[in-house]
């Protein structure tokens, strides 16, 4: 479940990986976050989407950890 911010659309592809609903509009995210309840079927296809999309783009806890630590070690020898 994502808004339709800037950013967001880069994780969550609409009925692929999840649901957007536009920012700022909550009977607009009450609707989807019912369709999910709603639908089992579309939950666990949602869910495993997702998952599946995050290990091939290899966006792990720890990838993104080293990603952050090698860009904290490049601002710090750059002073």
């Amino acid at each position: 479940m994502a808004s339709d911010i800037d950013g967001s659309n880069e994780l969550v592809e609409n009925n692929v990986t999840g649901l957007r609903f536009r920012a700022g509009d909550p009977h607009q995210l009450a609707a989807r976050i019912s369709l999910l309840c709603d639908n089992p079927v579309l939950r666990t296809s949602l869910g495993q989407n997702a998952r599946r999309y995050l290990l091939d783009q290899n966006l792990t806890w720890l990838s993104t950890g080293l990603q952050y630590a090698n860009l904290y070690q490049q601002m710090l020898n750059r002073s």
